[in-house]
């Protein structure tokens, strides 16, 4: 259930950055996307270390610690853990039951 979680946050990471881009069109407006990030639950500094961080990934090739601490790890690690201890016994057999499993 972590790992679940904590990939679809990634998957969350990378919709986050693609909606919180600040084009060409934004910059000539002034638009600093301040809806999105509120869409989402995030600052500017959070989606600009995310993305900076996917830009130059390390891989646990690298070394275990260096990928370890990167940011979208450890907000990744921390959703997983903050959905796993919401888990309630109810939610979980609800979770089940859509997905056909007895």
């Amino acid at each position: 259930m972590h790992t679940a979680a904590h990939e679809s946050r990634h998957a969350e990471q990378h919709e986050t950055i693609r909606d919180a881009k600040i084009g060409f069109w934004d910059r000539v407006f002034g638009n600093k996307k301040k809806k999105e990030l509120e869409e989402h639950g995030v600052t500017r500094e959070e989606v600009d270390s995310w993305e900076d961080n996917f830009n130059n990934y390390k891989s646990s090739s690298n070394g275990f610690e260096e990928y370890y601490n990167q940011p979208v790890e450890k907000d990744a690690r921390k959703a997983g853990r903050e959905f796993v201890n919401s888990l309630t016994p109810e939610k979980f057999d609800e979770y089940k039951r859509k997905a056909g499993v007895k």
